[in-house]
């Protein structure tokens, strides 16, 4: 399980997302440049095929509908919450 989250960073909407392990209530990323589908896909990168495949569920914000594709993409047998 798994929860995902921008943070900003400084003022002027300098954004980075969080990627939080839900079960040992923990970060464990960090990154990206911004909140886009490309800082999305460097923690998929980071994180590898096997163990993405292994996400079970996700949740996240109702703006993330880039980020969405991206989870969609790479856990295909996650359950998607988003939060309102």
């Amino acid at each position: 399980m798994i929860g995902i989250d921008e943070i900003a960073v400084r003022k002027g909407h300098s954004y980075r997302i969080v990627v939080s392990d839900l079960v040992r209530k923990r970060p464990i990323w960090f990154g990206g440049t911004d909140r886009s589908e490309a800082s999305m896909a460097a923690f998929y990168a980071w994180l590898g095929r096997k163990k993405s495949g292994k996400i079970k569920l996700a949740m996240m914000d109702m703006w993330k509908r880039v980020l969405q594709r991206q989870l969609e993409r790479r856990c295909k047998y996650a359950v998607k919450l988003r939060e309102r």
